[in-house]
């Protein structure tokens, strides 16, 4: 073909685009039995084979990572690390090891993965880590994928082998990766396992916990490892003595409700809530373990159970309406009021009204207008917010207290702040004074009082025009 035929069907092809060449390549292959032949014979030979003398993919990742980009201006320009541009080749570079791992290439992946966490570390050394565009978890998370897929499958050599886990163990053993969740450590225990006989593989696990302590990833290794070898009275020695540890502890809690030994479960997780009072852990809250104590109690049809662990629940939170109704429908009506009465004195619930606040909206709900008002009488934080959002409800009983109560807060409020928000703020409880028998009148007069008072404050006079 001459040079000219080449480039106008180069020109042609980029018109196409990749996705149009790519279903014309399938759609003649279908039809072409010689063609789809040599084209399975190009991509084994090139892209698949093991001596992959054309493409080198571990230099493809350095190259990933050779990417800059200019800062500044034209009077001071430096180049700083383009990790938009990195992540953007990762993910390319990671879609084609998951391809070659699916047409039976895991050397190549193995390389790719490798190669991330040494480019990762070069990088980072070299430059001034910190991007807030660039989190590096989601690439390590794949690369460490991509290694624990590859790492035990039989075609790949001795020597590839060897050279990941002797890349990995020195990046681990000087501590030299920073910058990001995955611990090479434990990802070398994982290589470990995937090449190793069990008997092997559990000393080097045991080796680990003997040196960094237990972690829930290391016990559950050792569990499986343990129940490998037929070793189950150790497996469960493990697991009990490491309920310490949340992640087991809530597995043990599955584990025990899968075999429906529900009182088994319902004691570990009471042993979960303890441990939370003492110290919080995150996602493993007091309410968590109670949730699943709650749970646990349907499943046996414990009525009473239930009913005890949604008062503990509604407590824990400070005060939830899901649970307060849930509640409501459970306890007899002529114990009812003694009952939420004491359980709300015990629930610490915030005065917070930044939307809705628990105690405000169940007095609402009850009825109990006298309570209602008592609460927002005895409140010392937030007050003004909880007449704006509460007052209305009180308004035919309570009208003239709440007005003295209004005046007093948005004066106190005016003396503190100052802002056109804040004169907003004002306006708006203005709005909902008006709202109360006689409330108009009451808050013009506010209104022009405070015009008055701070006749300085133009943008004042501008948010309160309306009174």
């Amino acid at each position: 073909m001459s040079n000219g035929m080449e480039n106008k069907l180069s020109q042609l092809m980029e018109l196409v685009g990749i996705e149009g060449l790519k279903s014309f390549v399938l759609d003649y292959a279908e039809n072409h039995p010689q063609f789809k032949t040599d084209l399975t014979a190009f991509i084994q030979e090139n892209y698949i084979g093991e001596d992959e003398e054309d493409v080198d993919y571990r230099t493809e990742v350095e190259w990933a990572f050779d990417e800059t980009r200019d800062e500044g201006d034209r009077w001071h320009s430096y180049e700083v690390t383009d990790w938009d541009a990195i992540y953007s080749n990762l993910d390319k570079l990671f879609h084609q090891a998951d391809i070659l791992l699916e047409a039976g290439n895991a050397e190549a992946p193995l390389g790719i993965g490798v190669q991330f966490f040494i480019s990762l570390n070069e990088t980072c050394k070299d430059t001034d880590y910190y991007d807030e565009d660039y989190d590096p978890d989601y690439s390590a998370e794949k690369a460490k994928a991509l290694i624990l897929k590859s790492i035990g499958a039989e075609n790949v050599s001795a020597k590839a082998r060897q050279e990941a886990f002797d890349a990995i163990g020195k990046l681990a053993n000087s501590n030299a990766i920073e910058y990001c969740n995955v611990s090479l450590t434990d990802l070398l225990a994982e290589m470990t396992i995937k090449t190793s006989s069990p008997e092997d593989a559990l000393k080097a696990i045991d080796g680990l916990m003997a040196q960094r302590g237990a972690n829930h990833r290391y016990v559950e290794w050792k569990v499986e490892l343990l129940r490998q070898l037929n070793r189950h009275a150790e497996a469960e020695n493990t697991l009990n003595a490491n309920l310490h540890l949340p992640e087991i502890r809530m597995a043990e809690v599955e584990r025990a409700i899968s075999e429906q030994r529900y009182d088994e479960a319902i004691k570990l997780a009471e042993g979960g809530y303890k441990a939370a009072k003492k110290q919080f852990v995150w996602n493993y809250s007091e309410s968590k373990w109670l949730e699943k104590v709650l749970q646990v109690y349907g499943m046996k049809g414990d009525k009473q159970g239930e009913t005890d662990t949604l008062r503990r629940l509604f407590i824990v939170h400070g005060g939830s309406i899901d649970y307060y109704h849930q509640l409501k429908e459970r306890i007899p009506k002529t114990e009812w009021h003694t009952y939420l009465t004491k359980m709300l004195d015990e629930a610490h619930i915030s005065e917070s009204f930044y939307d809705h606040n628990v105690k405000a909206d169940i007095y609402v709900e009850e009825g109990d207008m006298q309570a209602l008002f008592d609460y927002l009488s005895s409140l010392r934080l937030s007050r003004l917010d909880a007449l704006c959002k509460y007052a209305y409800h009180l308004k035919d009983l309570y009208s003239d207290q709440l007005t003295g109560m209004y005046v007093a807060e948005i004066r106190e409020y005016a003396a503190e702040n100052m802002g056109r928000d804040h004169y907003r703020r004002i306006a708006n409880a203005l709005r909902e004074m008006q709202k109360l028998d006689d409330g108009v009148e009451s808050a013009r007069m506010l209104a022009d009082e405070l015009r008055s008072k701070y006749s300085n404050r133009r943008a004042m006079k501008e948010e309160l025009k309306e009174f």
